[in-house]
């Protein structure tokens, strides 16, 4: 009796909480919609225009590593041979003129022996049959010996002295081949890629022994790029190195510049695919905080970022959809 004394007097609570609510939200509703749908507008409106305005590079990626701005020198050896002595090891630094290997040269000395003594004998004979043959000649024309003798002794004179001719050709040939035992270093540099390490071994004729890097300062960055992005590429442009040994995102980029773009392309041995060399500029040696930290040395790999353009960000989002529009219209 007295609960049905309460809801008379007081009513129910709940339902005088919802019918609050609702008078609430119709009061509000409007004018909170009104500020959310304005917000949103305000918002949209300045990511367009920031978008318009707002620029983004577009980039050619590329493959490469550092190399030396001078060449490389390929050390081969024309005729090979045993080796006697190798005074160098994997990573050496040498100056130009520096002995690398040589060469075992005793069977080479002991031919010219050889042949000099040949040689010595053949200029006997030459001088014994010039003195015969002018004899014999003076002795036909006075009619005392037949003209047939004079002639065999020409001839004898002819023979040794084409003999002794090839002996001096090959004696030269020898003394040159004698010059090359000796390996040295065209340049100043750090020998990479060394090929033959064991006293005794045997060197092919032609074949390559070692290289040598040149030590100077500078080196440049050389770049695999894409034929489908080579028409975009020209010197001049910005190009950020990224080294595959180091964090970029900890230790940063190398920014560079495309200083060579070759003329052909050039076909890659393990893909069999078409590129074209491209060179840039490496202005720094060390990256890191420090700045000479973390040393940039001819070898490292890396990936290249070529900007080749730039364009807004509303460009880049509406592309997309601009290129599967126009690819749309052409189906059937």
């Amino acid at each position: 009796m007295k609960k049905n004394i309460k809801k008379t007097l007081f009513g129910n609570n709940s339902d005088n909480y919802l019918a609050k609510t609702i008078l609430l939200e119709e009061a509000i509703s409007p004018l909170y919609l009104k500020g959310t749908v304005f917000f949103i507008a305000i918002v949209l409106f300045a990511f367009i225009i920031w978008s318009i305005f707002a620029r983004l590079d577009v980039v050619a990626k590329a493959t490469g590593k550092i190399v030396p701005s001078d060449s490389v020198q390929i050390i081969q050896h024309q005729d090979g041979g045993r080796i006697k002595k190798i005074f160098v090891d994997e990573g050496s630094r040498v100056k130009k003129g520096d002995m690398l290997i040589q060469i075992d040269d005793t069977e080479a000395k002991s031919d010219l022996q050889s042949l000099m003594a040949k040689s010595n004998k053949l200029k006997s004979e030459v001088d014994y049959l010039t003195e015969l043959a002018k004899i014999r000649s003076d002795l036909a024309k006075q009619k005392l010996v037949p003209k047939t003798s004079s002639l065999d002794a020409e001839k004898s004179l002819a023979q040794t002295e084409g003999d002794y001719e090839s002996t001096v050709f090959e004696i030269n040939k020898l003394k040159d081949r004698l010059s090359r035992t000796e390996i040295t270093s065209p340049a100043n540099g750090i020998v990479q890629d060394l090929k033959y390490r064991t006293i005794g071994g045997i060197i092919p004729p032609g074949a390559t022994v070692m290289n040598v890097v040149p030590s100077n300062d500078e080196i440049r960055a050389e770049l695999h790029v894409s034929t489908n992005d080579i028409g975009h590429i020209k010197v001049g442009q910005n190009v950020r190195l990224k080294l595959d040994t180091y964090d970029f995102m900890r230790y940063g980029v190398i920014n560079g510049k495309i200083s060579i773009v070759s003329a052909y392309s050039s076909m890659d041995d393990k893909t069999n695919l078409p590129y074209f060399l491209c060179y840039t500029t490496v202005p720094k040696r060390f990256l890191g905080k420090n700045g000479k930290d973390l040393p940039v040395q001819p070898g490292m790999t890396l990936q290249a970022d070529i900007v080749t353009d730039n364009q807004s960000i509303l460009e880049y989002i509406l592309r997309p959809l601009y290129i599967a529009f126009k690819e749309g219209m052409k189906e059937r």
